[in-house]
Order: C-alpha cells, then structure tokens, then sequence
C-alpha cells in the first residue's frame, strides 16, 4: 500500500464489464440476500454494483491484493460514497 501499486500485473479482462455488473446487481435486487460472498474482487466494479442492488445486503469480498483491499475504501470515499463502505467488508 506504501508503495501504491498492486502486487500483480492485472489485464482489463480481470475486471467485472458493465453487463455483467447490472446483471450482479440485478441478480442482488431480485435475490434480497442478507450477504454476498465475492471471491476475487479486482478493483470492486462487481461489489459495488452488488451493493446498489440492495440497500441492505452486506458484501464479503476475498482478495489476496493488500493494495486493493485498501483501494476501493479509499475510492469511494472520495467520490462521497462512503455508506457503501459501511456494507462492504475485505
């Protein structure tokens, strides 16, 4: 995290598209989870979208990336997002 890189070399493959983050977010909408388990998070388009589609489910992402577990906090919390932090646990 000092450093501000990621431990590995990441391609544009590796992140949720914008299809299938309205479809996880769909999925999270009609599903009403109390929890979703997200295993692999990348930059966390996936959890995010997870966490608007429901503004109650918490979101448990895995990721072994020490750099990106602290990334999205930081994220959204300066685009004023801040709540979604609040159900979102790396």
């Amino acid at each position: 995290w000092a450093q501000r890189r990621t431990m590995f070399s990441y391609g544009e493959e590796m992140s949720t598209d914008p299809l299938e983050a309205v479809f996880l977010k769909q999925l999270v909408f009609m599903a009403k989870p109390r929890r979703v388990l997200e295993i692999g998070m990348f930059v966390g388009y996936g959890a995010v979208a997870m966490l608007e589609g429901s503004p109650t489910a918490q979101v448990v992402s895995l990721e072994i990336d020490p750099y990106l577990k602290d990334w999205l906090r930081s994220c959204l919390s300066d685009a004023g997002c801040a709540e979604l932090t609040q159900r979102h646990e790396v």
